[in-house]
């Protein structure tokens, strides 16, 4: 049963049959070698061949899957057992026949797989390839395997029920960035460093971080296009960039572009930002200092011993209801004009200052301070100094701010300062020296505090 012969030549003891190969097989009493099978041998008669069936079985605990026994998207595995002839005849033409049922979206694997011949008492390995792809969901799938026997004769099926998972994404994107300078000016130096990181749910491969700068704008550091490589799920690289702007460049503010991309093409981002952009075209002009001999010939100013700038001048301190403990604070220099209508940035009154207060307070490093405002200044263009620093919260280790600047009162110079609880908003003691010095507006903060 099963042979396929398309002609045989049946003897009493012994039989012949010609395969559709062009082969020849040979059974039955060979006790003058009958069966010993010549080079060509031709039947002349059609009979019915009979032959004992195997007895197959597949292995006990045999059956395995390649890897995790999960099902995720974007895998491949392989679904293996082992089938034994136990005894009986020859197994020929062998299938196997797979059946999926449930959650079946995005895999793939074949319906039916030729399997080997097996004579009695030997088996055989046999795989199964399986692999799945992007649009596979979470659930659960049914895999049933069949072993056909021609004549009926095949083991009991098994039925697999594995889970399934959806395809985990990957994300890449700049997450964070900082700058050496802001503004921007030319032929300044700058050094722009990037964090770019997998932020998705799954591991991504092939990554690749292309910068593009507008023209005029050199990438001094020739890492343009970097080649990361895999990437997997909330790993991160720091990419530094090293520029170099021309002075033909005309723009009031510089945008670089980034651009990452994976393997798949789908699951990178766009990073851009605008950096303001300062181009000191005019000519530098040199001023000379009139002749020694001329500026001898000026008034000596007279010194004294006091150290109030203006005569008559006044401090006031006055404390607020806000209840807040406030033990470090951070010193901010603000703008201001004096009498006179200059421009005054207060960075000197900011040093002094913490000076005075260090012993009252814990201060921040200035250096910190300076590094953390221009982020601040740069990320909040449009507000007031004093507004962007409070709208973007407690500085790091800050529990309150203290502000400074120069003014005008009434024809007097003043110094004004202030300390605001940085996480409420709210003032906590303010001060105006009026017609004073910075040492003596200063001095009565100190007494006023300690009192």
């Amino acid at each position: 049963i099963g042979l396929k012969a398309v002609s045989v030549s049946a003897g009493t003891m012994h039989s012949f049959a010609l395969k559709e190969d062009g082969t020849v097989v040979a059974w039955g009493a060979n006790w003058f070698s009958q069966c010993d099978v010549l080079n060509e041998v031709f039947a002349t008669e059609n009979v019915q061949i009979h032959r004992t069936p195997p007895l197959l079985e597949i292995q006990a605990g045999s059956i395995a899957i390649s890897g995790a026994t999960v099902i995720s998207g974007m895998d491949s595995k392989r679904i293996s057992f082992d089938l034994v002839n136990r005894s009986g005849g020859l197994a020929t033409g062998l299938t196997a026949r797979i059946e999926l049922e449930g959650d079946t979206r995005g895999i793939t694997i074949p319906s039916v797989l030729d399997l080997p011949s097996l004579a009695v008492g030997n088996s055989a390995h046999c795989e199964l390839p399986m692999s799945t792809d992007r649009t596979t969901v979470d659930g659960l799938v049914r895999i049933r395997i069949e072993v056909v026997e021609p004549n009926g004769f095949s083991p009991k099926p098994f039925t697999l029920e594995l889970p399934t998972k959806a395809y985990r994404a990957p994300r890449i994107e700049v997450v964070d960035f900082s700058s050496t300078t802001i503004p921007w000016q030319p032929l300044t130096p700058i050094s722009l460093d990037v964090l770019v990181q997998n932020t998705g749910k799954g591991d991504a491969k092939e990554v690749e971080v292309q910068l593009v700068l507008p023209a005029s704008i050199a990438c001094i550091s020739e890492n343009q296009t970097v080649q990361i490589g895999d990437l997997p799920k909330g790993e991160m690289m720091a990419i530094k960039y090293d520029l170099l702007i021309a002075r033909s460049f005309e723009q009031s503010e510089v945008v670089p572009l980034i651009e990452l991309s994976e393997a798949y093409g789908d699951y990178g981002s766009q990073w851009m930002q605008k950096f303001p952009f300062i181009n000191e075209s005019d000519d530098s002009v040199i001023r000379f200092s009139a002749d020694q001999d001329d500026a001898a010939e000026e008034e000596v100013k007279k010194a004294s011993f006091s150290t109030n700038t203006a005569g008559g001048g006044r401090v006031t301190f006055r404390e607020t209801n806000a209840n807040h403990t406030v033990k470090t604070v951070a010193v901010v220099a603000k703008e201001g004009s004096n009498c006179a209508g200059d421009q005054v940035n207060g960075d000197e009154l900011a040093a002094f200052t913490e000076n005075q207060l260090l012993g009252t307070y814990n201060i921040v490093d200035r250096k910190f301070i300076d590094q953390t405002l221009g982020e601040i200044k740069f990320t909040m263009s449009g507000m007031t100094k004093e507004d962007q620093i409070l709208e973007a919260g407690c500085m790091q280790a800050a529990e309150g701010y203290v502000f400074v600047e120069y003014g005008c009162f009434e024809g007097s110079e003043t110094v004004n300062i202030k300390m605001i609880h940085c996480e409420s908003g709210e003032n906590m003691w303010i001060s105006q020296g009026i017609g004073t010095s910075a040492a003596e507006t200063v001095s009565a903060i100190v007494e006023g505090l300690t009192n």
